[in-house]
């Protein structure tokens, strides 16, 4: 079983959102190198090769997961509903579309 720090948790997720290391640095306030040594440290802790693996082998290990709202059933489902989609759906939504391109990628 994989634990996360909580800082770990944040670097993973924005990983997950598509941010680059200059991205994290400034959302965390930390500098550049600071953030692409923590990222690093994470590929290594997950055994990942790349950003990509990396978010693929936190979500087979549920570590970027989402609980879905209680009236509602996830983002598509607001989006049927022309509703704005809850904060833990859109979440959700990014997550899954990072995979969806992780998984793209390698199978081409």
């Amino acid at each position: 079983m994989v634990t996360l720090t909580s800082r770990q948790q944040q670097i993973l997720r924005l990983v997950a959102e598509g941010h680059t290391n200059a991205a994290i640095g400034r959302r965390l306030n930390i500098t550049e190198q600071a953030a692409g040594s923590a990222v690093a440290r994470l590929l290594a802790k997950l055994g990942a090769r790349d950003r990509a693996n990396l978010v693929h082998i936190a979500h087979q290990h549920r570590l970027l997961t989402h609980v879905e709202c209680g009236t509602h059933n996830g983002y598509r489902r607001h989006q049927k509903r022309r509703e704005p989609a809850c904060t833990d759906c859109r979440e959700a939504e990014r997550i899954h579309s990072a995979i969806r391109r992780a998984q793209t990628r390698r199978a081409a």
